[in-house]
């Protein structure tokens, strides 16, 4: 038994959550495989079977059990032929969206979902695996504007943004100087950085994580991105290719609005997402 398979086939429609990312022009692909899901019915194919490269990374996905640590595949969308000893249930391949549990993968440089998945369907403690999906119901987060960067927490970034960038503005030879100097900065500024600020803004994050997780016992609690938001042209995007899916500016708003089923049995341990 595992978190997406396990417990029999599902009849009927199932519901979940799961998190997309968001190309610059506003489409949503899957975190694991980034195959675009469109507005309506999306149909999966099972990745062993489109092509050699996605064939291998089923291999070593199948043996690790695990998708940590591998890079972001691009998939074919090829339809391969399915053979009739193709069993689903003992195939990692589908849809996937979670009952409950953390929705792991969500920040807000991505796009969280609730889902319905219909036609074979794998049923685990955590979510399912559908063939077939659908978009239902959308969550955008709210982008930030920019904060001007403070020059002694990040003086390479400062230094690029003043110096450098305002001298290729002028696009005058005479400012070559300051382009030079701006340079010499932003070095030096990135050792200063990685040798002391950054790892005390790691501690300060570990401490802050834990924090927030003794503070939130939410079944919802979703690990955040800090200072990524989502583009304008990004949320145009999303809107232009789901015209008719509701949007939500809250979480917990569109999980009320569209619940997830409820979870069938304990929590094992964490392996592949998709």
């Amino acid at each position: 038994m595992s978190e997406f398979s396990g417990l029999g086939f599902g009849v009927g429609v199932v519901r979940g959550a799961r998190s997309f990312n968001v190309t610059p022009d506003g489409r949503l692909t899957g975190v694991f495989h980034q195959r675009e899901w469109v507005a309506g019915e999306n149909v999966a194919s099972c990745m062993s079977l489109s092509s050699s490269t996605d064939a291998l990374i089923a291999a070593i996905r199948g043996l690790t059990r695990s998708s940590y640590g591998l890079p972001a595949i691009p998939f074919s969308g090829e339809v391969g032929p399915t053979p009739k000893s193709h069993d689903m249930s003992k195939c990692t391949c589908g849809f996937y969206a979670y009952y409950d549990g953390s929705n792991d993968y969500a920040t807000d440089a991505r796009v969280s979902a609730v889902v319905e998945g219909y036609g074979q369907t794998v049923i685990g403690t955590r979510g399912f695996r559908a063939g077939k999906a659908r978009i239902v119901a959308l969550h955008l987060e709210a982008s930030e504007p920019p904060k001007p960067w403070k020059w002694w927490l990040h003086p390479h970034r400062w230094a690029v943004e003043k110096l450098v960038d305002r001298s290729l503005r002028t696009n005058s030879f005479s400012n070559s100087w300051i382009v030079s100097i701006g340079m010499i900065t932003a070095f030096i500024g990135i050792g200063i950085w990685l040798l002391v600020i950054d790892w005390k803004a790691f501690e300060i994050y570990l401490f802050e994580r834990y924090r927030s997780v003794s503070k939130n016992p939410s079944k919802w609690y979703r690990p955040r991105d800090n200072g990524r938001g989502l583009t304008p042209e990004q949320v145009d995007g999303i809107r232009r290719g789901f015209p008719d899916v509701p949007l939500f500016s809250s979480f917990e708003e569109m999980v009320r609005a569209f619940p997830p089923d409820e979870s069938l049995g304990a929590l094992p341990d964490r392996w592949a997402r998709s």
